[in-house]
């Protein structure tokens, strides 16, 4: 099991973003993120412990809008969710 939260957000363009991942499993899975199918922004950091993970954008752009992906994997198989980032333009 996977969730991810929030599930949608919108943040202001130059501030910090966290989203968090949930898993279960036995054994505990490992834990991994993606940004749109691909890898994550240069200034994503990933903190993991047993059975959650915590992405954090420093400063979020308009370039990092879009789907994060938490994919959880162990012997049983693999699941993920999804979170949608909007960013919103400073003027």
């Amino acid at each position: 099991m996977v969730d991810v939260y929030p599930i949608k957000q919108t943040v202001l363009e130059g501030g910090p973003t966290l989203m968090t991942c949930v898993t279960k499993g036995v054994p505990l899975p490992a834990i991994s993120w993606t940004f749109g199918n691909g890898e994550l922004p240069p200034d994503a950091t990933i903190r993991n412990f047993s059975d959650q993970s915590i992405l954090k954008l420093s400063k979020t752009s308009k370039r990092m809008e879009g789907w994060y992906t938490c994919r959880a994997n162990n012997e049983a198989g693999d699941a993920f969710a999804n979170s949608t980032l909007h960013v919103l333009g400073l003027f």
